[in-house]
């Protein structure tokens, strides 16, 4: 487990045997102390999660975002139970959505005002890990798309794609941007917390790349799925559809463009064609 701690604004990375010592590390540490962020090695294991931020703009109010986030929770579950039921037999409800937000106390929010201060939030499916950032990338295009017909379809620009990469990092829960280190007893600014709905929650549940016992599920992105179907249909024909190959080549290049340097085709006859993509 890898973490960041930028308190004094300074960048020091520890890395620990696991998340458990993490925990026992962070939870006797002062209150000042925590300005933390877990560290995501591209191909670690890690939850599904969303980030969601609204900067203090004249679009949206308080109240619509909260009423956002209520709709996208439904829309997650939804998503994962057809993707994951259909393919793997795995199914989540509300008990597996952690929902986290960053709380200023010091600011008296009117609901029905524009967003006067950044409305932040991350939400984790727990119970569950997928293999690697691409499957969180193709799981939240997955949700995006059914926002995108539905009257929700102007807080997609909200949903944060951009923590779907390679070596990002998220705050962890119940630390502190370092900007705002100049904190006291009666006042704590932008600490991250749990919503209301997910006190039920453990630090743990809310670290992305702590395996607990979580089921690890087989990866579904598009080009596997292709594989599959042509996989299927090389047992009844010796040649594949040049037209359908041609997409699934697409597809490849586009869920790979970020390291595709080069590749090419190669076909074996092994009784049926075989064709591999080397990159």
């Amino acid at each position: 487990f890898i973490a960041r701690n930028e308190y004094n604004n300074k960048f020091v990375f520890y890395y620990f045997d696991g998340g458990f010592d993490f925990i026992e590390f962070y939870e006797n540490l002062d209150n000042k102390e925590k300005c933390f962020h877990e560290i995501m090695i591209s191909n670690k294991f890690r939850k599904l999660y969303f980030d969601i931020d609204a900067k203090p703009n004249n679009k949206v109010t308080f109240n619509e975002m909260v009423n956002f986030i209520v709709y996208l929770k439904t829309v997650i579950i939804s998503v994962f139970n057809k993707l994951y039921f259909i393919n793997q037999g795995m199914e989540i409800s509300d008990k597996n959505i952690l929902i986290c937000q960053s709380i200023d106390n010091s600011i008296k929010i009117d609901g029905d005002s524009k967003l006067s201060i950044k409305f932040s939030v991350h939400i984790i499916i727990t119970g569950f890990m997928v293999k690697d950032y691409t499957e969180c990338r193709f799981f939240a295009q997955k949700v995006i798309d059914d926002i995108y017909i539905t009257k929700y379809n102007k807080f997609i620009e909200f949903i944060d794609t951009n923590v779907y990469a390679p070596n990002k990092s998220l705050r962890i829960l119940d630390s502190y941007k370092p900007k705002l280190e100049n904190i006291t007893s009666e006042l704590e600014l932008r600490r991250k917390k749990l919503a209301k709905s997910s006190r039920h929650f453990k630090l743990s549940d809310s670290l992305l790349t702590y395996f607990n016992g979580e089921i690890i599920l087989n990866k579904l992105s598009d080009e596997q799925l292709i594989e599959e179907k042509y996989k299927n249909a090389s047992n009844n024909v010796n040649t594949l559809n040049s037209d359908e190959f041609e997409d699934y080549i697409n597809i490849l290049i586009k869920n790979h463009e970020e390291k595709l340097s080069y590749f090419n085709i190669r076909e074996t006859k092994i009784n049926d064609n075989i064709c591999t993509i080397e990159f």
